[in-house]
């Protein structure tokens, strides 16, 4: 199996790639950053479960440097792409301008680029050699109905999911798309905030996440509660979620 985590040095990321791998000789393609603090952390961690792995440079706001990236990773069959870079922002990012455009970049503009890539790899491989890829894209539960705390962040996660489901729709049977949309999950990027109820993870998310895509799921949320919490959360007229900064 190969597998593409784009954000190679995700938490989510490597966790999924370490998961997939089990049972079968398997090579990861890890796309970072240049000169990411974090990659060889997760270099070691795939080789330590017997996975080979390769990394290529990446930069999520370079939209003109995707096609090479992803037809670098493509010059054999890639089975699995796990699109799982992003940026978290804070409360206050709405105050700052360049914040904002940078959050919507790397969530938003970035995330579809690299998506209409996979596609159009996936499908091109499939057409030579009879292979269907699975795309799995990291959403966020903030995307279903954004709040008011970071709520640039939830925007951009909502354009970004709604993009990965409809990419799905667009490739039917040919491709599974899976959209994850995980509450908070304990990583480098909630790092030093205070624990909330809920917290997954990254190895819960990659269970959830394979098993998803061996029952050719289109979306999941982890943990399973929270499609519970968002039924009710999204009934909350809106009128009320002002009050209350919801």
């Amino acid at each position: 199996m190969k597998i593409l985590v784009l954000g190679g040095a995700s938490q989510i990321g490597v966790a999924i790639a370490k998961r997939a791998a089990e049972g079968s000789p398997s090579t990861a393609i890890l796309a970072a950053r240049p000169g990411s603090s974090h990659i060889e952390q997760a270099v070691a961690q795939l080789e330590a479960s017997s996975i080979e792995v390769e990394t290529i440079d990446f930069d999520a706001t370079d939209i003109a440097s995707h096609p090479k990236v992803i037809w670098e990773a493509f010059k054999t069959r890639v089975d699995l792409a796990v699109v799982a870079f992003g940026v978290l922002g804070d409360e206050e990012t709405w105050r700052d301008h360049s914040e904002t455009v940078q959050l919507a970049q790397v969530n938003f503009t970035a995330a579809l680029s690299v998506g209409a890539l996979l596609a159009e790899a996936m499908k091109a491989q499939e057409k030579i050699a009879g292979s269907r890829g699975k795309i799995v894209a990291i959403s966020s539960v903030a995307g279903e109905r954004v709040r008011r705390s970071n709520f640039v962040y939830g925007a951009t996660k909502a354009g970004m999911d709604a993009y990965y489901r409809k990419l799905g729709d667009a490739l039917g049977d040919e491709i599974q798309v899976l959209v994850v949309r995980p509450g908070v999950v304990s990583t480098r990027m909630v790092s030093g905030r205070k624990q909330v109820p809920l917290t997954s993870s990254p190895e819960h998310v990659a269970d959830r996440v394979v098993d998803a895509l061996k029952k050719n799921k289109r979306m999941i949320r982890v943990p399973r509660i929270f499609g519970a919490v968002m039924a009710v959360f999204k009934l909350i007229p809106d009128a009320i979620a002002h009050r209350f900064g919801l």
